[in-house]
């Protein structure tokens, strides 16, 4: 005769098939780059590029060399890196000095020497997009901040608004700050991935 399970058992196993499947770990990933910029001298301008708060690129204007660092968890050629992003980045370094020097010229920052700090950020969770936005102000202090989705500007300190007027002033600038952020950086981004043992290697670029 067959051996019947135990209720105890039975209820064990129903309890097990109750019980909710965990859900997949979460994979939020960021792309980010600083700069930090020179109304004159030389070199005028530098840039970090950042995965996750991890540094994984630094250049120099004038040396015209990047250099790009070994990142765990970021699929990504040295090579295809710098010719995807670097004309756009360029481009967006170059607009800032111009608006720099105007404000220099105008006097309307009451500090010398001026340096200005930029960072764009831009955000994913799994695969959705949820943030992009940018970070401004002079000589270490974040001034203004841009939310790209709605082109929302934020003053965060009186500098701001100048900077600010500056800025938006002029819509060829906000549309290259909202594309380069919400467009550019977001592609950039799908070469990064999470729990992946991938890495970039370390060299340098002329």
């Amino acid at each position: 005769m067959a051996r019947s399970c135990s209720p105890v058992l039975l209820c064990l196993l129903l309890l097990l098939l109750l019980l909710p499947t965990p859900a997949a770990p979460s994979c939020t990933m960021s792309l980010g780059y600083k700069f930090t910029i020179t109304p004159t001298g030389q070199p005028w301008c530098e840039m970090q590029g950042q995965v996750n708060g991890n540094t994984f690129l630094t250049y120099t204007c004038c040396i015209e060399k990047v250099n790009l660092f070994s990142v765990q968890g970021m699929k990504l050629n040295a090579s295809e890196a710098w010719n995807q992003q670097g004309v756009r980045l360029k481009t967006v370094m170059e607009d800032f000095r111009k608006k720099l020097l105007d404000i220099k010229t105008n006097n309307a920052i009451p500090i010398d020497p001026v340096f200005l700090q930029v960072s764009m950020t831009c955000e994913k969770n799994d695969n959705v997009f949820t943030n992009s936005f940018w970070n401004m102000g002079f000589n270490g202090t974040i001034s203004l901040h841009l939310d790209s989705k709605n082109k929302n500007w934020t003053v965060l300190r009186p500098e701001g608004t100048q900077l600010k007027n500056t800025l938006a002033s002029e819509r060829a600038m906000t549309d290259l700050l909202v594309k380069t952020s919400t467009w550019d950086c977001r592609e950039w981004l799908t070469h990064v991935f999470c729990a992946k043992d991938e890495t970039l290697n370390t060299k340098g670029l002329v």
